[in-house]
C-alpha cells in the first residue's frame, strides 16, 4: 500500500503588500514578512509572523499594510496576562503598535 503525502501549501515568496519604508513589495520569507529591496537598498522593513505568542494571519498582515490596522486579534500573551488588541502602523514612529479597543 502506497503512502499518500500531502503537500503543505507554501506561501514563501508570495506578495502580501507594499513596504511602508520604501514602497517595494513585501513578501512571505518563511518565519517573517520582509521587503524585497533588502538586498538592493538594505531596506530593513520586516514583520514577524508571531508576536507575543500569537500567530498573525496573512489576511491581517495584508490589512495592516493596506489599511494601517488589523482586525482585533485575541490571545496575545505577556507574562501571565492575556489580552486582545489590533495591530496598527504608527507612521510617526515607523513601527507596529497595539490598539486596545474600549
Amino acid at each position: 500500500m502506497a503512502s499518500i503525502r500531502r503537500k503543505k501549501k507554501t506561501t514563501i515568496g508570495k506578495h502580501v503588500g507594499t513596504c511602508k519604508f520604501c514602497g517595494g513589495s513585501v513578501i512571505d520569507k518563511g518565519s517573517f514578512y520582509g521587503c524585497v529591496n533588502y538586498a538592493k537598498t538594505k531596506c530593513s522593513f520586516t514583520i514577524s509572523k508571531t508576536m507575543l505568542g500569537k500567530s498573525i494571519s496573512q489576511t491581517n498582515i495584508k490589512k495592516l499594510l493596506t489599511e494601517g490596522k488589523t482586525n482585533v486579534i485575541k490571545g496575545f500573551k505577556k507574562g501571565e496576562n492575556t489580552f486582545n488588541a489590533a495591530l496598527i502602523w504608527d507612521e510617526k514612529e515607523k513601527r507596529i503598535s497595539f490598539s486596545f479597543e474600549k
